[in-house]
């Protein structure tokens, strides 16, 4: 791959232009980054042949251009020569004079010269392969790229040289209809055109381009889309649908996905750190693989007045919490072992049973290398408020007690639970 700026190809190109019919040529110094021939300087040569259809380079202005390629520090990655009246193809006097299969040969066709054409060859043995060209506007240095700040900026390197998977920020899962069309116009124009629907409710934009990733980002930003963060950090916010539009959920998951992504999202941490919300007991976002899950849950209230003692609470409960004795216009209900569920109001026909929406609260969860469920050291609080007290703290402790690279619950076991539940508690305490 060689990596070119828009001004150097502009070099090569007013140089060839300038002489021909005569074949123009020169010699490229630069650096070999990441596996890739970054030019940094263009040396113009004169063609001591003089001719349309081949070429030889001054030897004195050669030596003084791989001099000074020396004292820059750079390498010599190739060299260039136009073709004034033929297409942009290495001739057979080309592959005869070819003597480094590490050298890249450019040639510039001027065939039409309202659209030049430069591409790159290596050849061995008279055995030619095309290498890729990009052209950058000067504002990416590739000796400076910073990858990890790509990859936390969403852009993640491929095992293809310079291409960038492009992770969206999409809390909840939630994306519009508008949006959607945008990921795919994007995808069309600077992937391959498709995309890849991650494990955690997000979208992948595969094949960037590094030339491409600035645009790219402005693209996204007049739809109101945003790369997502990767690397040591919180993560996508993922959440199921909720009570706004599932018959089961017991808690609001979307507007909580959305508050804990306004004020959690991409948060500086020393491992990356998961929160994941699930409406209720069916547990669709598996709340407890995350480092911290939330999940909608529901206390339940016995009203014996209301009560007739048809025993289909106690048919209904998965915890066998609950026991009718009809003969006795009796009901038993083991408050310890209810999960809230909520099945019991929800099918109590005579409204014997009512009860108070709240969250269930797990911490530690981890799935991936090693797997570990998460603990539920609190009992269920009934506000978003409460949610938020308990998501800062944690956050909080995870930063004070976390080792670089130590995921969550590996700081848990070598800390204390205890002294994250300690914390916990004072401050739900305080109000």
């Amino acid at each position: 791959m060689i990596i070119m700026t828009q001004k150097q190809f502009e070099e090569i190109l007013v140089h060839s232009l300038s002489l021909a019919p005569v074949e123009a040529c020169g010699l490229l110094g630069g650096v070999i980054q990441d596996g890739a021939k970054v030019i940094k300087k263009v040396y113009l040569l004169k063609n001591i042949d003089n001719s349309p259809v081949h070429f030889t380079m001054d030897a004195k202005e050669q030596f003084e251009s791989v001099k000074d390629m020396r004292k820059n520090g750079y390498e010599l990655l190739g060299n260039f020569h136009s073709h004034p009246v033929s297409p942009s193809r290495p001739s057979e006097e080309d592959k005869n004079l070819a003597f480094d299969p590490e050298t890249s040969y450019l040639i510039l066709s001027l065939l039409n010269r309202e659209k030049p054409v430069l591409k790159s060859f290596n050849i061995k043995d008279s055995i030619v392969g095309e290498e890729e060209i990009i052209l950058i506007d000067g504002g990416i240095d590739m000796t400076k790229t910073d990858y990890n700040e790509l990859k936390k900026g969403g852009f993640m390197r491929q095992v293809q040289k310079n291409r960038f998977s492009l992770r969206l920020r999409i809390a909840g899962g939630n994306i519009t209809a508008v949006q959607l069309k945008k990921v795919y116009d994007i995808a069309k124009k600077y992937g391959h055109g498709y995309i890849h629907m991650t494990s955690r409710q997000s979208i992948e934009i595969p094949f960037i381009k590094l030339q491409d990733i600035e645009v790219v980002k402005k693209e996204l930003e007049k739809f109101g889309l945003q790369p997502g963060a990767c690397g040591p950090r919180v993560r996508t916010i993922t959440a199921c649908q909720g009570c706004r539009i599932c018959t089961s959920g017991l808690i609001d998951t979307t507007g909580l996905s959305e508050e804990f992504d306004q004020r959690y999202y991409a948060r500086e941490l020393p491992h990356k750190f998961k929160l994941g919300i699930t409406g209720c007991r069916n547990n669709c976002l598996k709340a407890e693989e995350n480092d911290l899950g939330v999940k909608g849950g529901l206390k339940p209230f016995y009203k014996k007045e209301n009560c007739t003692f048809c025993g289909l609470c106690e048919a209904v409960c998965p915890a066998e919490c609950i026991t009718v004795k009809a003969d006795e216009n009796k009901l038993l209900f083991d408050e310890k072992a209810c999960i809230y569920c909520g099945k019991c109001v929800k099918s109590c026909p005579t409204g014997a049973w009512e009860g108070q929406n709240g969250f269930i609260i797990y911490l530690g969860g981890m799935f991936g290398n090693k797997i570990a469920i998460g603990r539920q050291i609190l009992p269920i609080v009934f506000s978003a408020g409460e949610v938020h007290k308990v998501v800062e703290e944690t956050l909080r402790f995870f930063k004070e007690y976390g080792k670089k690279g130590e995921r969550f619950r590996n700081t848990l076991e070598r800390v204390g639970w205890d002294i994250l539940e300690k914390r916990l508690k004072e401050v739900l305490a305080d109000g």
